[in-house]
This record gives C-alpha cells, structure tokens and sequence, in this order.
C-alpha cells in the first residue's frame, strides 16, 4: 500500500523516484524499531543476551553482501558510466534503485 501511495506521488513528480522507492523502507524500519523497544522491555534477560549477540552479525553480514552486491553492480555498468559520462549522483541514485530492486 505505501509502495502504490508513494508510485502515484512520485509519477506527479512532486518527490524523486528514489526516494519514493525507499520511503516504504523508512517507514517500516521506523514502526519496526517501535514494536522492537515495546518487545525487549518484556523479554528475560538471557533471550535480551542472545538477540543481541545474534543482531550484531546478522547486521554485519547484511551490510557486507549488499556493499558487494552494490560494487558488483558498479562494476560490472562501468564501462557504460563512462561512455555516457555519468555524474557522480546519477550513478549512487541508479545503484540505490537497483539494491532496491526497482
């Protein structure tokens, strides 16, 4: 539902593609983050212990595959980024919608 919101504000134009792709994401993340401090004031203290041992490399290991699905990606396009002479930011917002999947 947001995503469609978001694709109807964004073929207006008032709001950038990009951002329009990762405003779904934002607003999950931040409701997630919510339920999240609601449920670890009722835990015990050994399952408090275990998800944060466990969230530290789950987060590592997620921002280390999508970094090299990104340098993959940068790579693999450059040679079209140079023949177009693409800028500096239309290169980070096209990586940004293909990590997104859009």
């Amino acid at each position: 539902m947001l995503l469609i919101t978001g694709l109807n504000i964004g073929e207006k134009g008032y709001i950038s593609p990009a951002t329009i792709l990762w405003l779904p994401n934002v607003i999950t993340l931040i409701f997630g983050g919510w339920l999240w401090s609601k449920m670890i004031k009722k835990m015990n203290i050994i399952s408090r212990y275990l998800i944060r041992e466990f969230i530290k490399p789950l987060i590592f290991s997620s921002v280390v595959f999508g970094g090299l699905v990104l340098f993959r990606e940068f790579f693999r396009e450059l040679n079209f980024y140079l023949e177009k002479k693409a800028s500096f930011l239309f290169v980070f917002e096209y990586l940004l919608l293909i990590y997104h999947g859009g």
